[in-house]
């Protein structure tokens, strides 16, 4: 296992984004560009747009959750939502200049299979009216194992679905009892087959460390149990307790989470079994198989980050529709309200139900360049930057290497004339690294995010 120092950890822990997106959410501004949205809606052209969609219900709370969710009793308590929703697809639609060919879909939440098949299946249809469907796009969607039956899965085989992620968090009976999740090894391995008998792409695990009572011994049988269910792929998230933005996580025990030295221990637990275990550490908390589309998309430079994380979208572009969703286009970001009452009125007055967003400058696409590079690929070639953009990054942003005199001085990032690239152990503080280059920085608006240790 790497050896870092508690020293070192000390000085790299601080609170960073996770470039999902450059801007970030929190620099997003108000009110929101609606006119410019319109715009790039109505002047894309026909070009290919990966869609998101969010449906916010859950049956109970998961005390660790940082989401945009709303508890419901029954699928049927979603139905105005759903109505809504789909009034924003046709609204969008109407503003397209030309129907978009499906890049990418995700459906994300909450729990996307709170809704009945039928409901899904309805959804499904409206979706496709605006974005048709082309040759070998991904269709994913987020699954609570918990709430899901052989059945469902089969349907949403059905109906277009062939990537599916659990949530699995922890196997740890102590853990799962902590944050009121509790779901046996027995039923992911139900559901995991379940998933694998429809003609999917793969089957994504989400696993958290840093919850209450979790150890580097408890998480390694997590890590053995995962393992030997192998999943396609495996994020292993940094688990943010925001108590202050979150309540609920107040309800967490706090005197039983763990310190900062044994989370990092625990992160090098899981690159180290997961990349023993075949593996490939695609970056940050993304572990894929060699065969998988996002170690391809690595190796062949086509990887990209979104709200979803790493991904292998076709298009850079994003419609969102539903609560909180981000959507981009171009240099356009819009984010929907997070009020199931704002967002109701909009819908239903026709309008656009916009919150939150930014026109993105020229300075900051650079620099979004620059980020994406990091992130994905752990350097930046210079004399490329300079080929596509036309900018020298040494001499259009010395302060960004000035910043990283430091992490060079720790070995964790090094550069020449021609490029910069993180060291073996700086790939394990690539947040870090990025920032560099984040000229929001230090604005205030970093407490929302997870440490970066």
């Amino acid at each position: 296992m790497t050896s870092i120092s508690p020293e070192l950890l000390e000085r790299l822990d601080a609170r960073l984004p996770r470039y999902t997106s450059y801007p970030t959410a929190v620099e997003f501004e108000q009110p929101a560009p609606v006119d410019a949205w319109r715009e790039q809606l109505a002047t894309r052209g026909d070009a290919p747009a990966g869609v998101y969609v969010h449906l916010p219900f859950c049956r109970s709370l998961c005390l660790y959750c940082g989401c945009t969710m709303a508890l419901r009793k029954t699928a049927s308590d979603a139905d105005p939502y759903l109505d809504q929703l789909h009034r924003e697809i046709e609204l969008v639609r109407d503003l397209l200049e030309a129907p978009a060919p499906l890049a990418e879909l995700h459906l994300g939440g909450g729990t996307p299979n709170f809704l009945t098949g039928y409901q899904l299946t309805q959804l499904m249809q409206a979706l496709r009216r605006t974005f048709p469907i082309i040759d070998d796009v991904e269709i994913s969607i987020e699954l609570d194992p918990r709430t899901v039956s052989p059945g469902t899965v089969e349907l949403l085989g059905e109906l277009g679905f062939n990537r599916f992620s659990l949530g699995v968090q922890d196997f740890n009976p102590d853990v799962q009892l902590a944050i009121n999740r509790i779901q046996p090894f027995e039923m992911v391995a139900e559901i995991l087959e379940a998933c694998r008998n429809q003609q999917t792409r793969g089957v994504n695990f989400d696993l958290i460390y840093g919850l209450p009572h979790q150890t580097v011994a408890s998480f390694r049988r997590t890590l053995e149990q995962v393992i030997e269910l192998r999943p396609d792929r495996i994020a292993v998230y940094n688990f943010a307790w925001l108590p202050d933005l979150k309540p609920h996580h107040r309800k967490l025990p706090e005197d039983a989470l763990p310190d900062r030295r044994t989370k990092f221990e625990i992160y090098l637990l899981a690159v180290e079994m997961l990349t023993g275990a075949g593996y490939v550490h695609i970056g940050m908390d993304h572990f894929a198989l060699p065969d998988d589309e996002l170690t391809q998309a690595q190796q062949n430079g086509t990887l990209r980050r979104n709200f979803q994380g790493y991904s292998i979208s076709r298009s850079p572009d994003t419609i969102a529709f539903g609560l909180s969703s981000i959507g981009r286009i171009g240099n356009v970001f819009a984010q929907n309200t997070r009020s199931f009452q704002e967002y109701a009125r909009a819908v239903n007055a026709r309008q656009l139900p916009l919150d939150r967003g930014l026109v993105v400058d020229e300075e900051d696409r650079l620099r979004e360049r620059i980020i994406q590079q990091i992130m994905c690929f752990f350097q930046v070639d210079f004399d490329a930057f300079e080929t596509e953009t036309g900018v020298r990054i040494p001499e259009r942003f010395p302060e960004a290497l000035e910043k990283l005199a430091p992490l060079r001085e720790l070995q964790l990032v090094d550069w020449d004339d021609h490029a910069l690239h993180a060291s073996e152990t700086g790939r394990h503080f690539v947040r870090n690294i990025a920032s560099a280059f984040d000229r929001h920085r230090g604005k205030g608006g970093f407490a929302a995010f997870s440490r970066a240790v």
